[in-house]
């Protein structure tokens, strides 16, 4: 009998985040590689008696209570391969009950971690920086089947010319605002490529910079009712992804096409370091996880036109030329 691998999100010690559920699950997928046969089982846990330890977070608890979060979170989930089972759980008795029920097997977090309500983002990394380091290569995202075929016809219904580039444009009102969107410096861009692309913009529809919409080349994705599982498989289905530093953008982090992320604070606060041989700061002022190509990169500035315009341009130079970076040629210097 195949032994169950259950792997557990548990919303009262992990951020209610897009990007740290996401990193979350391909770790997941490493170590079920390194078991080897097993059955995944992926649970969001979360005890509506226990206060989130982030005030930001439990405010948000508070309004709206933990099952609204899981059930946001879980569209993060359609993107990977590895689980063939997923369930939402509000109690260590229900987690006991999967696991007695599923029999012996493993678990990750280990139960230590699950009572010391540790933090694992900075783990996350190691484990899939570790297989980069083995295999040569990481577990990479997959749209699968209906979410490709709506992407495509989005694609194809709204663009205006290709190339199709996604911009996350972040504008968080709560918390992290050093890593918000310059709204000038995009609708420079944008106004400077009429003609030469199209902008998909993903963010929440009160993020969205009015301006954006008087633009025949921008696409404010959100104004056509797309879920967050929907602007997800847009940012993978996209010849090219820029914009803000945070969880939306996650996917294309893990994804072998070309990227360019601003606002990226980890070297100024310092956290960086914490990621050890996984996550650097190149000789060329950029930062990247171990597994990036030349053109994945995250810029630690605050956006300007011209960075974000030659970064733009160096993108549109490789895809014309049919540039493909293999999963292989992951660098820091």
């Amino acid at each position: 009998m195949v032994k169950p691998f259950i792997q557990v999100y548990d919303l009262t010690a992990q951020p209610i985040s897009i990007g740290d559920i996401i990193s979350f699950q391909f770790a997941c997928s490493v170590i079920k590689q390194a078991i080897g046969e097993c059955s995944g089982v992926f649970c969001i846990s979360y005890d509506p008696n226990t206060p989130h330890s982030d005030p930001n977070f439990q405010s948000m608890i508070e309004k709206n209570g933990y099952q609204h979060y899981a059930l946001f979170l879980s569209q993060a989930l359609q993107f990977n391969k590895d689980f063939e089972s997923f369930a939402i759980i509000n109690s260590v008795s229900s987690l006991e009950f999967i696991v007695n029920k599923l029999g012996p097997g493993h678990l990750w977090p280990t139960p230590q971690q699950l009572v010391d309500k540790t933090y694992l983002n900075y783990e996350v990394h190691k484990y899939i920086a570790g297989a980069w380091k083995r295999n040569g290569d990481i577990p990479r995202p997959t749209v699968p089947p209906f979410l490709e075929q709506w992407g495509k016809k989005f694609i194809e219904k709204h663009k205006l010319s290709d190339p199709v580039i996604t911009v996350n444009f972040r504008n968080n009102p709560r918390f992290h605002h050093s890593r918000n969107a310059n709204g000038d410096v995009w609708l420079e861009v944008f106004n400077q490529y009429k003609g030469r692309a199209t902008f998909f913009i993903i963010c929440d529809a009160h993020e969205v910079d009015p301006r954006f919409f008087s633009l025949p080349n921008v696409v404010v994705v959100k104004s056509f009712g797309t879920t967050l599982a929907q602007d997800l498989a847009l940012t993978i289905m996209s010849d090219f992804h820029m914009g803000s530093d945070s969880g939306i953008s996650t996917l294309t982090l893990l994804n072998s096409k070309p990227f360019f992320i601003t606002n990226y604070t980890g070297v100024e606060q310092g956290y960086i370091n914490t990621y050890e041989d996984a996550l650097k700061l190149c000789s060329d002022g950029y930062v990247r996880w171990a597994w990036n190509t030349k053109l994945q990169r995250m810029s630690p500035r605050h956006e300007t036109v011209e960075e974000v315009l030659v970064a733009l341009e160096e993108m549109m130079v490789a895809g014309s030329s049919q540039v493909r970076y293999s999963p292989v040629e992951g660098r820091f210097d």
